[in-house]
């Protein structure tokens, strides 16, 4: 997986009922991705966590570091 993030990321496995993955970053609840993969599931956090990070900082809240 490409970059960093200051983030610890968790990934669980059959979290839809139907054999998915989901991948979140417990320090931003509600910033989450679910994909077919584990190894999809975690290279898509990066991506969703900035842009979560960014809509946080948009609506005035504070972004944990």
């Amino acid at each position: 997986m490409a970059g960093t993030m200051p983030h610890a990321i968790f990934i669980e496995t059959d979290a839809d009922g139907a054999g998915g993955f989901a991948a979140y970053a417990a320090e931003l609840p509600g910033c989450a991705v679910f994909a077919g993969t584990d190894e999809e599931a975690a290279s898509a956090m990066p991506r969703r966590a900035e842009r979560f990070c960014a809509w946080l900082r948009e609506a005035g809240e504070e972004v944990p570091g």
